[in-house]
């Protein structure tokens, strides 16, 4: 649920601005049903961004507490069972402190929405209507709020009597659809309950919702003074659904200011634009990685240090064995030259997932070109292992996530029998690289439990289909996992 979690929090972060930007310039302005419009298709755009990712340039750090963040949330694929290993038997999911919390305020906003939604019904399901101009208006007896929802208006026999501006204005809520806007952002505000600025942002759409209301029912020729001694006479009463759009509210005094305010330029709508560049330094701050250096800048000479290249150099007989870190080819020339009683020289070069392809390249023609005295059994040019929280693209088995390889394993693992017999139990911690063609390799145990369990444990590891391989930068690499395995006796 990592994913997801990291997911909300750059959502709320993109919100955030938006919802600031609004709260601080567009406010205050009479462009209703156009801040109406821009507040629910900003709020939409801010969801999809977090989808989004701006390519940064090599070695730019702006993005790296939202690296770390990933890094952190991202489970490592130690998601085992904690109990007895047997075949068949389905794992038990990693459930941290935070993806309970996030759950917990989720459902009970949810709840929150929805009793208040079951109430609303159970009021609306009580009274016969009628249909008017596509609307279907109930009317009840008892003195209650009028509201609005969907296409079907609540209204009291005495409203509807003495005061038929309330009907025009609940009339202009179903028409104008704010009833959609409010579920859309029932969505939003359950998922993101622990945002304080997301319930401000409500409360300013159900303002605009009545904003736009008052505005259109006083174009229907009603009064503008009767109508505002009307919401003065309606502030105190029994208290609406929070879901429904309704005629009174507690906002009474920002209304009438709007309804007396001048209208805004129009030019001021223009002002959403400057929104744009924070968005976009967002956008960069959540990006998750990093571009390699640009192809059109100039070659890359020999003599310049390969740097997160390391190279190993083994000989037949022993005699040399040495490890360079960040090397140059002059280097690496050197040191093959000064072994001249070794055997058959083997090169193994391994480079970081931010080296690209035209170094790679170019280190591999200096190789091939190094004026040497030794016989050169084999050179091997490969991606180095990289952790599996530092990749951008996770390795998957068989379609699913660590979960998936974990039934699989559980599936396939037999408990060794003299182990059970002599009640040897315990956790195995094993490392193995996923490499670039999605095969398990360099399976080794990093903390064992018994020579049994522990060969028992290396070998259904070894045994592993292939994976979907992970990705750096856009290619293909190899990583490396910590993987526990706990035999325990029942």
């Amino acid at each position: 649920m990592g994913g997801f979690i990291l997911y909300i929090i750059k959502s709320t972060l993109f919100l955030t601005i938006f919802y600031s930007f609004f709260m601080l310039v567009m406010r205050r302005t009479t462009f209703f049903r156009f801040n109406r419009i821009a507040f629910i298709l900003g709020t939409a755009i801010c969801m999809v961004l977090p989808f989004m990712n701006i390519e940064l340039p090599a070695g730019n750090a702006i993005n790296a507490p939202i690296m770390a963040l990933e890094s952190a949330l991202s489970p490592e694929i130690t998601a085992l069972p904690g109990s007895v290993i047997t075949a068949g038997e389905s794992p038990l999911t990693d459930i941290r402190i935070i993806d309970v919390l996030f759950i917990a305020g989720a459902l009970i906003s949810f709840v929150t929405t929805a009793t208040s939604y079951a109430g609303m019904r159970r009021m609306m399901d009580t009274v016969r209507g009628t249909t008017s101009d596509g609307m279907c208006i109930k009317v009840i007896d008892k003195d209650f709020p009028s509201f609005s929802w969907g296409k079907t208006i609540v209204i009291s026999r005495k409203d509807l009597m003495e005061n038929p501006a309330i009907l025009t204005h609940e009339t202009m809520h179903v028409k104008c659809g704010h009833s959609i806007d409010l579920m859309v952002y029932t969505v939003i505000t359950t998922l993101h309950w622990f945002n304080p600025l997301i319930w401000i942002a409500r409360t300013e759409l159900k303002m605009l919702h009545e904003y736009e209301a008052d505005e259109l029912t006083i174009k229907k020729g009603i009064d503008a003074t009767q109508y505002q001694l009307l919401l003065v006479k309606k502030a105190v009463g029994a208290k609406r659904f929070r879901l429904a759009n309704g005629f009174n509210h507690s906002k009474l005094k920002n209304r009438i200011s709007m309804m007396h305010k001048n209208k805004t330029n129009k030019w001021m709508r223009l002002a959403y634009i400057l929104c744009v560049p924070a968005l976009i330094g967002a956008m960069c701050c959540c990006s998750n990685r990093n571009n390699s250096v640009n192809e059109e800048e100039q070659p890359i000479p020999f003599e310049l240090i390969f740097s997160n290249c390391s190279a190993q150099i083994t000989s037949s007989d022993g005699h040399i064995g040495a490890t360079l870190r960040d090397f140059g080819i002059s280097q690496l020339e050197d040191i093959i030259n000064t072994a001249r009683h070794s055997g058959e020289i083997s090169i193994n070069v391994t480079y970081g997932s931010d080296v690209d392809e035209r170094m790679i390249e170019l280190l591999k023609e200096g190789i091939r070109n190094m004026e040497i005295n030794k016989e050169i059994s084999g050179i091997q040019i490969s991606p180095e292992a990289i952790p599996f929280q530092l990749v951008d693209v996770k390795p998957t088995f068989q379609g699913g996530d660590a979960n998936t390889f974990s039934r699989w394993v559980n599936t396939n693992l037999v408990y060794p029998k003299e182990a059970a017999e002599n009640k040897i139990q315990g956790r195995i911690t094993l490392q193995f690289t996923v490499s670039e063609t999605g095969k398990v390799t360099n399976a080794k145990v990093l903390r064992g439990v018994d020579p049994l369990l522990d060969k028992e444990a290396l070998r259904i590891i070894e045994l592993s289909p292939d994976w979907t391989p992970g990705k750096a930068n856009g290619r293909n690499v190899p990583v490396t996992f910590t993987f526990p395995v706990i035999f325990q006796l029942r």
